[in-house]
């Protein structure tokens, strides 16, 4: 097993790989980027009510009520869990919604609209860091 380690850890082959795994990544990451920045630019912003907690694998997300703005009430389950909850039942919590879809709402916070973009674009520069320098490495 070790040997097949040292093989890829030594081809330039894979350091390639490795190299267009970390630009794609990058890739995804502005993409996700963009499309938070066009959301929060176009979405209002309300108060919402942390009406349920929902456990999903270990996490438990919180489920939010708001009204928008025709005084319909949505609710949405947020796409940033913890363990243990980050939010209590009754909790009064940011949302952002887009005026014609407010059932694709998210809480304004850092967590929920930023963390998805860090991973992707974190990721795939760690990537093309370790990748350059492997290649630089193996053509010496």
């Amino acid at each position: 097993m070790s040997s097949i380690i040292n093989r890829m850890n030594n081809s330039l082959k894979v350091s390639y790989l490795y190299l267009l795994l970390g630009v794609l990544a990058v890739i995804v990451g502005i993409f996700v980027t963009t499309n938070t920045i066009e959301f929060t630019q176009q979405a209002i912003n309300t108060k919402g009510k942390v009406s349920s907690l929902v456990v999903i694998d270990t996490k438990i997300y919180p489920e939010v009520a708001f009204s928008s703005s025709s005084n319909e009430t949505h609710k949405f389950i947020s796409n940033s869990g913890c363990k243990p909850a980050c939010y209590k039942k009754g909790e009064s919590v940011n949302v952002l919604y887009l005026p014609n879809q407010p059932n694709q709402a998210q809480l304004n916070s850092f967590v929920s609209l930023w963390v998805p973009t860090l991973l992707t674009c974190g990721k795939g520069s760690i990537f093309i860091v370790f990748s350059l320098l492997q290649i630089k490495r193996l053509k010496v």
